[in-house]
């Protein structure tokens, strides 16, 4: 008596995947147009118009993205956004979603250290250039602290980066270890660290593995501030964070 249902749920699941790849590419290709505006105010060196316009391209295109897979976001403490863009958000990865996430719902743009893979994907990597990202390559400790320098000049240039200490997703509801050593880009740069837990996200592909509906809540915890971490080591900040951060988890 189940067969007829579990069949329709397939066959939706089906449908959500070719609808939201088929919608990734097509974006894909429209923003090659879109990319134009970008070049002119970069031209004339108009930072915040450029800047607005790359934010709602990418903004849109990344909740759209949410959207079409079944999540529904609620973000809370917003009120605990700082208003400097010196600031580098820390937080939790459970699944592919996060990134979208945190450009989609939080003031931008926002960009992120990413596999070096990535820039060899096209329109993708112009987007992502954009945003602020930095492409690392972990394999080479030389290209990779250059990478880190990269992020750091970002982040005093008052574009937002995001990091996720754990290096790797979780897949799951509970987090992965915090990697002390990943907070360098957050301490050397001298940024306002905003912890952020992410709750439900691997719900929306990583528990099914496939594109399945979800409920990811988003909790902006209150910012440190340069002068509350200068005295603490990596460790110790490392653990302050991830306990801010694991607290708000179910």
């Amino acid at each position: 008596m189940y067969e007829p249902f579990e069949s329709l749920v397939k066959e939706r699941r089906i449908m959500r995947t070719i609808i939201w790849y088929s919608y990734f590419w097509m974006y894909m290709f429209c923003s090659i147009f879109m990319y134009i505006p970008v070049i002119f105010l970069s031209l004339f060196q108009l930072k915040a118009w450029r800047n607005r316009y790359i934010q709602m391209i990418v903004g849109n295109w990344a909740r759209s993205l949410i959207w079409l897979a079944g999540g529904t976001i609620t973000i809370n403490g917003s009120e605990n956004l700082p208003h400097t863009q010196h600031v580098c958000y820390v937080a939790n990865h459970q699944g592919n979603f996060d990134i979208p996430i945190m450009i989609g719902f939080l003031p931008g743009p926002i960009g992120f250290m990413a596999k070096k893979e990535l820039v060899y994907m096209p329109i993708v990597n112009l987007w992502m250039l954009g945003i602020g990202c930095v492409f690392i390559n972990r394999e080479n400790r030389r290209a990779s602290v250059d990478s880190i320098n990269r992020g750091i000049e970002n982040i005093k240039a008052g574009n937002p980066m995001v990091i996720f200490p754990e290096g790797t997703r979780s897949q799951g509801p509970e987090p992965n270890v915090f990697r002390p050593g990943s907070l360098k880009l957050a301490t050397r740069s001298e940024a306002v660290i905003v912890p952020v837990t992410i709750s439900g996200s691997y719900k929306l592909k990583e528990l099914h593995k496939k594109f399945h509906p979800g409920q990811v809540d988003v909790t902006i915890h209150q910012p440190i501030t340069p002068e509350d971490y200068q005295d603490l080591n990596s460790k110790d900040l490392s653990k302050r964070l991830s306990d801010t951060i694991t607290e708000a988890l179910p």
